[in-house]
């Protein structure tokens, strides 16, 4: 709206008033703006909700990813593993690598028993009979 002006174009200091053949001024024509801007609202909640939605989507998806890459890592460091016991080329075959540890146990069983029975001796020679205590 422009200012209002007499007959003789002196300003009357306050707004030009809307003119009724004004077609943005008709009442169905404020009728069909509060529509539109109604239509707009709606469609703007629609715009909001969706992109909520697509917020929602995405964070699950973030989590998804997260669990499969801890997967991967425990995968991968399941594999590592399994090579390290496999070995390289050229290495001891897993095989060798059992047979070197059951002969390492055996060795072990052998040393626990030599001190079992140094132990029983050391008992009697001091008159204690290791039998009696269990």
């Amino acid at each position: 709206m422009t200012e209002a002006r007499t007959s003789k174009g002196v300003s009357t200091g306050g707004p030009k008033l809307p003119e009724a053949t004004d077609p943005r001024h008709r009442p169905e024509t404020m009728v069909g703006m509060a529509k539109e801007a109604a239509t707009y609202d709606e469609r703007l909640r629609d715009l909001e909700a969706e992109a909520f939605r697509t917020g929602r989507t995405l964070a699950e998806h973030s989590e998804q990813l997260a669990t499969i890459g801890e997967q991967q890592r425990t995968a991968f460091g399941n594999i590592d593993s399994l090579a390290n016991a496999v070995g390289a080329p050229g290495d001891r075959s897993i095989t060798q690598r059992l047979d070197g540890i059951e002969r390492a146990v055996d060795t072990m069983g052998d040393a626990i028993g030599s001190m079992e029975r140094l132990l029983v001796a050391l008992a009697r020679a001091q008159g204690i009979d290791p039998d009696e205590l269990d």
